[in-house]
C-alpha cells in the first residue's frame, strides 16, 4: 500500500528552521511557528516539537482538500489530563464556526471532537477514557467515512459516531496545531492530513512506519553525547567576567558494535577535517569564550580548532591526528572531551539553547565505510551576574504539614517575601526577553520507585494545583500578577510563576502561592519542596528548599487531627471523637457533644440481624445517667 496516496500534509515536527516546521508532501504547506514551541529528544521519535499550554502553535494554510472525507492522523503526548480545562491539539476556530478540530476534555480522560456542516449545525462529543495517562505517547486518528466518524487508538477502533454528508471547512484558510480556542500543553509529532477515509490496516501501518523511522534513526545513529558542567549538570553560566567555566563533552558509543577512529589525512583540526564537531548556536557563547575556548591541558592526543561562521555560529572541532592501532569504543564505552573557557552570552538572560554535535571519520572496526551523522542536545543557560544572595525569605504562610492517610486533600501556602526593608527587587515581566521566573516543584515517587522522602506518589499528586492568591477585603482571591503554569514534562511536575506586567517587588511585598489537592500515601517523615528563580535582575540565579512533614496527624493552631487536616477541638480523630476540659471536673472527662457526655450510634447491620441500641452516658458529680433506645 502507498501510503503517500491523497496525503495532503505531513508535519513530522522532529526539526525546526527559521521560524518553521516543514511538510514533507509536495503541497508545502510549511507552517509558521508561534510563541516558542522546542524541540525535545524523544526516544521514540528521535525528537518531537513541545508546546508550553501559554502561547505556543503552529499554523499552517487548510489542508483540507475537499469536504467530503478526510483522515486526520496525529500522534500526541499530553502533559497533563484531567486538569479541569479543554487543550486544543489539532482544529480551527474562527467566527464561531470550527474546522475538524480535537482537544483533550476537561475530565474522564476525554477526546472532545467538534465539527459543523455545511448548513451550521454542529456535530461534536466526548469520548470518555481516551487518555489515561500524563506523559505517554497516543496516537490518535480521526477518519470521516461518508456519514460516519470513526476514531482510532493507537491503531483500534475506539468510537464510531454519525457524520455528515458534507463537513464545513470554514471561511478562513487557516488551520492549527498546538492550539484551537485554548493551548495545548504536551508534546505532538507526525500530523498528517488525508482527503480521503483511511482504513484501519492503512492507520496500522502508518503507525508503524512512524515508529520504524524512530527504529532507523537510532540505527543511522550509533553515537550519543551529553555536555556538562563540573557539578554535571547541563548548564552554561554566563558569569559576569568572573572565570570562565570547564564544559565536558562525553560521547559513548550506543550501538551494538565497536567504532575506531580513521586515521586523518591531516594533523590540523577544521571544518574539512575533524572526528568531532560541537557547535553552539548564534548568541550562546560570550565574547571571551569565542576567543578563548580551547581543550584542557589533559587532553592528550586531541587537538582543538575553533570557528565563528558569518550567522554567528560557533564551531568547535576535535581531531585525534594519530590514533592508537587497534583502539576502539566498544559498545557502551564512553571518551571525555574537556574544554576550558566556557561561559555563555547575557543578552539574553537565563534560558534554554540547543548545541549540535557532529562526527566523521569514524568507522565500524573490521570496515571501510566511514560514519557520519549528528545528535543534538538540551542546555540551560543560568546567570551567575551580579550578587550571590538574593534579599527574599522563602517559607511556608501556616503549617507546613501534611496529613499521609492517602486520601485526604492537603493544602500548603509557601510566601516568597522580600526581606528588604526600603528597597524593591527588580523584576522583569513576562514580556521581556528574560523574564524574572520562580519554578515551584517537589520531589515524586514515580510507578516501581522506593523514594520514601518524596511529597507522594505520582497518582498521590496528579491533581496538586498550584495558585497566586492575595487577600482582599477580608476575603481571598486570586492574585491576577502572577501567573502559575504548570509544567508537567519531566518525572515531577513543575510550575512556572511569572508576571505579566510587574518591574519590582516591593519592600517587604510579599508573594502568596497556595497549594491544593496535596494527597500523600507515603511514610512519616521530612519532604522538599523547591522554589528556583532565574532573571531576577542584579542577582544569580538560584534555589530555596523548603521541609514539609508528612505526619499521620497535624496541627492547627491549638488543636490537633489525626485523620483529619481540619480539627475541630483540642483533639480531633476526624470520627467524631473529642476530648476536652470545657466543665473542668479536676480535668477528668472526655466528650463527644457537650461536657459530660458520651454518646455512641449503632452500626449498620445485616438484615434480621441484632444489633446494640445507640445510647447515650451522662454524669456529673453526684449521678450517672445511662439512657438507651432503638
Amino acid at each position: 500500500m502507498n501510503l503517500d496516496n491523497d496525503l495532503t500534509l505531513h508535519l513530522p515536527l522532529d526539526e525546526i528552521e527559521d521560524n518553521s516546521v516543514l511538510d514533507e508532501t509536495e503541497n508545502d504547506n510549511d507552517g509558521t511557528v508561534n510563541g516558542h514551541p522546542r524541540l525535545l529528544p524523544d526516544d521514540l521519535f528521535g525528537s518531537c516539537c513541545d508546546f508550553d499550554g501559554a502561547d505556543d502553535f503552529i499554523e499552517i494554510k487548510d489542508p483540507f482538500d475537499n469536504s467530503d472525507a478526510f483522515t486526520i492522523s496525529i500522534w500526541v503526548r499530553p502533559a497533563v489530563i484531567n486538569d479541569g480545562a479543554y487543550h486544543g491539539f489539532i482544529g480551527h476556530e474562527s467566527g464561531g464556526v470550527r474546522k475538524p478540530g480535537m482537544w483533550l476534555a476537561p475530565s474522564d480522560g476525554g477526546l472532545h471532537f467538534d465539527s459543523y456542516d455545511a448548513g451550521g449545525t454542529r456535530w461534536t462529543a466526548i469520548l470518555e477514557n481516551f487518555f489515561t495517562s500524563e506523559g505517554v505517547w497516543v496516537h490518535v486518528a480521526w477518519v470521516k467515512d461518508a456519514a460516519q466518524y470513526k476514531f482510532y487508538r493507537g491503531g483500534e477502533l475506539f468510537a464510531a459516531k454519525d457524520a455528515p454528508p458534507q463537513f464545513n471547512r470554514g471561511t478562513t484558510d487557516n488551520y492549527w496545531l498546538g492550539k484551537i480556542d485554548n493551548f495545548w500543553k504536551g508534546q505532538l509529532a507526525h500530523a498528517r492530513v488525508y482527503k480521503r477515509a483511511l482504513t484501519q490496516e492503512e492507520i496500522a501501518e502508518l503507525m508503524l512506519d512512524d515508529q520504524t523511522a524512530a527504529s532507523a534513526f537510532k540505527r543511522g545513529h550509533p553515537l550519543e553525547f551529553s555536555v556538562y558542567d563540573d557539578d554535571q549538570q547541563p548548564v552554561l553560566v554566563i558569569s559576569d567576567g568572573q572565570p570562565d567555566r570547564r564544559l565536558h563533552v562525553e560521547i559513548a558509543n550506543s550501538s551494538q558494535r565497536a567504532i575506531e577512529l580513521a586515521q586523518p589525512a591531516s594533523p590540523t583540526p577544521s571544518p574539512d577535517n575533524y572526528h568531532f564537531e560541537l557547535k553552539f548556536r548564534p548568541g550562546t557563547l560570550s565574547a571571551s569564550a569565542r576567543t578563548q575556548l580551547g581543550l584542557a591541558a589533559e587532553q592528550k592526543g586531541w587537538a582543538v580548532s575553533r570557528a565563528q561562521q558569518a550567522d554567528g555560529t560557533v564551531s568547535v572541532y576535535f581531531l585525534n591526528p594519530a590514533p592508537n592501532d587497534g583502539a576502539a569504543l566498544q559498545p557502551g564505552q564512553s571518551v571525555v572531551l574537556t574544554l576550558q573557557n566556557v561561559g555563555a552570552e547575557g543578552g539574553g538572560g537565563s534560558r534554554g539553547t540547543r548545541v549540535e554535535l557532529r562526527y566523521s571519520q569514524l568507522k565500524y572496526v573490521g570496515e571501510v565505510a566511514q560514519i557520519e551523522g549528528s545528535r543534538v542536545q538540551h542546555l540551560e543557560i543560568i546567570n551567575e551576574r551580579g550578587k550571590r544572595n538574593i534579599p527574599l525569605h522563602v517559607g511556608f504562610l501556616g503549617p507546613n504539614r501534611v496529613l499521609n492517610d492517602g486520601h485526604t486533600p492537603n493544602e500548603l501556602r509557601l510566601r516568597i517575601t522580600n526581606s528588604l526593608g526600603e528597597s524593591s527587587i527588580p523584576l522583569a515581566p513576562k514580556t521581556s526577553d528574560a523574564p524574572s521566573t520562580f519554578i515551584i516543584s517537589f520531589d515524586v515517587q514515580g510507578d516501581g520507585e522506593q523514594r520514601e522522602w518524596a511529597l507522594g506518589t505520582s497518582g498521590d499528586l496528579q491533581h496538586v494545583e498550584v495558585n497566586a492568591v492575595r487577600k482582599e477585603g477580608g476575603e481571598e482571591v486570586a492574585d491576577a500578577s502572577w501567573i502559575a503554569t504548570r509544567n508537567a514534562e519531566g518525572k515531577s511536575p513543575e510550575w512556572e510563576l511569572t508576571t505579566p506586567d510587574k518591574d519590582s517587588l516591593g519592600p517587604g511585598e510579599m508573594i502568596q502561592l497556595k497549594l491544593s489537592n496535596v494527597i500523600s500515601s507515603l511514610p512519616s517523615g521530612q519532604t522538599n519542596l523547591y522554589v528556583r528563580y532565574k532573571n531576577l535582575p542584579g542577582y544569580w540565579d538560584g534555589q530555596f528548599v523548603v521541609s514539609a512533614e508528612k505526619l499521620p496527624l497535624v496541627f492547627e493552631g491549638q488543636s490537633v487531627g489525626v485523620g483529619t487536616n481540619r480539627p475541630r477541638s483540642a483533639l480531633d480523630t476526624g470520627a467524631g471523637v473529642l476530648t476536652g476540659a470545657a466543665n473542668d471536673y479536676q480535668k477528668a472527662q472526655a466528650t463527644l457533644s457537650g461536657g459530660g457526655t458520651v454518646t455512641w450510634r449503632a452500626e449498620p447491620v445485616a438484615a434480621g440481624a441484632r444489633s446494640l441500641p445507640a445510647g447515650r452516658l451522662k454524669w456529673t458529680r453526684r449521678f450517672i445517667a445511662i439512657s438507651m433506645g432503638g
